[in-house]
């Protein structure tokens, strides 16, 4: 389910705001490497994250929704640390 996550929805928005950062690299503010709608996903994410976890559904439901989600997370923000090692391999050879 993380690796679904990740393939499907996640990397796609990691590679958009790797391409936002290279984008606004001299200039930008703290926030603008995400989209606006970025922050609203965020949002609704965490609302979904607070209803399920005061649910009546079992812990071991709750654990694989998680786990699905936070690997998915954790598998997509390689993304970003792939794109940080060959940026730095590219400013000092």
């Amino acid at each position: 389910m993380a690796l679904a996550a990740q393939r499907f929805f996640l990397s796609r928005v990691a590679q958009r705001n790797i391409e936002r950062i290279e984008a606004y690299a001299d200039r930008g503010c703290l926030f603008a490497f995400q989209a606006w709608r970025s922050y609203l996903m965020i949002m609704v994410m965490m609302g979904l994250g607070f209803l399920l976890r005061h649910s009546a559904l079992p812990r071991e439901w709750l654990a694989v929704a998680y786990l699905a989600m936070g690997g998915g997370l954790l598998l997509a923000s390689g993304r970003y640390g792939v794109h940080l090692i060959r940026a730095r391999r590219r400013r000092f050879p």
